[in-house]
């Protein structure tokens, strides 16, 4: 906390700059003053989640302390101002279930032996499945998507990071073990020499962290090329924008949490994807399903369409770009480049009875929705962002 009356207080500056990373949430008491919409407006614009007590204090006295909390991996927490006649302020009571407390998320690194996969699939996918009717279909193509998946998960190994991001070399560490040592040893005794040695080794790591990190930096522009598209990589890590996600306006007020803000956007899409309320004709609509309904139980005769072959397959696998995200089924576009014959003549043959039966498989027409901003449009509203499916 700290006084109102100060424009450039450290703490406040600090808090300004602080929330940059989704993970933080901000819960705030009444906000009525000057510094209390600079931090909400500050938070809303980060995209945080921000719990703010609507029910405002009695006292018209002006409040000299701004009571704050910075929660982390707390899925559940609410901010209370109490009127306390005694106080100069109104404290905030914070609530936390410590029940809902959120897993830190690891760090980990996951390698892939493509080579195995292929060993894998050749074992595992027959190359010529037993497809009589549209239930044999999405039993083969459950079988196909399920052999991949494990010929993936049996070739990975997943490491998880538990050292130090910023691995220093041993001259610095070394370094620092010292300066620690010495101020230890003046922390015991008080000897000025001692607090002097100290603040000269923290001066000396300063600048050789600093040299370090510029001479990594360095190295690494240099070995940057075209060949193996690393100078594309940077480019675009570098010139990547943070995209906030900001609160979004629900039916009842703003929503923060991911699972409400998903609602919020499945109730836009399906307001957006209503039939026209333009008049129509029920007896035309009602003539045409009707007709539907007679060439479909009518034609039940085998289509004469033009089959599919694995060499026209692999033709279409090939033109896949390997770094596109994968689907519902997790299947990666790298992974599809990799298959065996038999696991071309198993996919070959569903697609071939797919044709012979004029059947599109309820697996295929799944698919993932992500909402994109719509440019020059408020983030706040739903309907100002559209979706996009992959």
């Amino acid at each position: 906390m700290w006084r109102c009356h100060r424009l450039r207080h450290a703490c406040g500056i600090y808090m300004r700059d602080y929330p940059t990373f989704p993970v933080i949430s901000f819960l705030e008491p009444t906000v009525k003053r000057w510094v209390g919409l600079k931090v909400d407006r500050k938070v809303s614009k980060a995209g945080l989640p921000c719990s703010v007590n609507v029910k405002f204090s009695d006292s018209y006295t002006l409040n000299a302390t701004l009571d704050f909390a910075i929660v982390k991996n707390i899925s559940a927490a609410e901010a209370i101002a109490i009127n306390a006649l005694p106080s100069d302020h109104n404290p905030v009571w914070f609530e936390f279930l410590l029940s809902n407390v959120l897993p830190t998320p690891l760090r980990s690194n996951t390698t892939t032996n493509w080579n195995r996969i292929q060993e894998i699939i050749a074992r595992t996918i027959p190359g010529n499945p037993s497809i009589n009717n549209i239930r044999n279909i999405e039993e083969a193509i459950a079988k196909l998507e399920c052999g991949i998946n494990t010929a993936i998960n049996l070739s990975s190994k997943t490491r998880s990071i538990n050292t130090v991001h910023h691995k220093l070399p041993p001259f610095i560490t070394n370094k620092i073990t010292r300066r620690n040592n010495i101020r230890k040893r003046w922390q015991h005794i008080r000897y000025p020499p001692f607090k002097t040695e100290s603040n000269k080794l923290t001066e000396e790591i300063k600048n050789d962290i600093e040299n370090w990190d510029n001479n990594r930096w360095k190295e690494l522009l240099q070995g940057l090329n075209t060949e193996d598209i690393s100078l594309y990589n940077m480019a675009r890590k570098l010139t990547k924008k943070f995209v906030s996600i900001p609160p979004i306006l629900g039916p009842r007020g703003l929503v923060f949490s991911c699972a409400d803000k998903a609602n919020v956007f499945r109730n836009a899409l399906e307001e957006s994807f209503q039939e026209n309320t333009e008049p129509y004709d029920d007896n035309f609509i009602e003539n045409v399903e009707n007709e539907i309904e007679d060439f479909f139980s009518t034609n039940i005769t085998p289509s004469f369409s033009p089959l599919s072959s694995p060499a026209e397959i692999l033709t279409i696998i090939a033109k896949l770009n390997i770094r596109k995200t994968s689907g519902p089924d997790k299947i990666p576009n790298k992974a599809l480049k990799l298959l065996t014959p038999n696991a071309l003549t198993f996919l070959t043959k569903i697609i071939n009875k797919c044709l012979t039966f004029n059947y599109f498989p309820l697996r295929w027409k799944q698919a993932n929705i992500i909402m994109l901003n719509k440019p020059g449009k408020n983030p706040k509203f739903p309907q100002s962002i559209g979706p996009s499916v992959y």
